[in-house]
């Protein structure tokens, strides 16, 4: 697999978890019993670490370096490698 496709499936787990987040969040505006905060914060508090954990990888970095040097991608990749350089 290729830096940008690592990159890339990275990027996607990484969304799925903030996806994840954000339908616990719904959850417990919406549905969450009472007394149920405290394992929701626990939940959350996990996502988080996951995505965060996910990001900050040293895989990740040398990818983002192989892919900072490397003149085959497109404007739009380019783009995203700088996007996601800066997070």
């Amino acid at each position: 697999m290729s830096a940008w496709e690592s990159l890339i499936e990275r990027m996607r787990e990484i969304q799925t978890l903030h996806q994840v987040a954000g339908l616990l969040e719904w959850d417990q505006q919406t549905f969450m019993p009472s007394g149920g905060s405290v394992i929701r914060g626990q939940h959350t508090a996990l996502m988080s670490a996951l995505s965060h954990q996910r990001l900050v990888a040293p895989e990740v970095g040398e990818w983002l370096d192989t892919l900072g040097a490397s003149d085959d991608l497109d404007g739009v990749q380019q783009a995203a490698v700088r996007n996601i350089s800066r997070r």
